[in-house]
């Protein structure tokens, strides 16, 4: 077998790879991926609109085959309950203070 010779960047990506065939690990799909940025996005601004967005990639991931689609559309789901109940908490506040 010849011998192959590795940048610092390709040997990362390998031994990474490697490592995730290791320990049995799948790679995110996009899908997955976008639905976890939604959720924290959701949790920090408007969740409403982002969370549900969430919920929803992480059902399609999930039946594309993506085993963290379920874990994208629970996350969503928990960002949807807490941002909204920090919502409502925050226009409490304001609401008490006058503004």
């Amino acid at each position: 077998m010849p011998a192959k010779h590795y940048t610092a960047r390709s040997h990362a990506a390998v031994r990474t790879d490697s490592h995730r065939e290791a320990i049995g690990m799948a790679p995110w799909s996009t899908k997955a991926t976008v639905g976890m940025i939604m959720a924290v996005l959701g949790l920090l601004v408007l969740p409403i609109i982002f969370c549900p967005v969430g919920i929803a990639l992480g059902i399609w991931a999930e039946k594309d085959g993506d085993p963290h689609g379920t874990t994208v559309a629970i996350t969503s789901a928990i960002c949807l309950a807490v941002g909204v109940v920090f919502g409502v908490l925050a226009f409490i506040a304001l609401s008490a203070m006058g503004f």
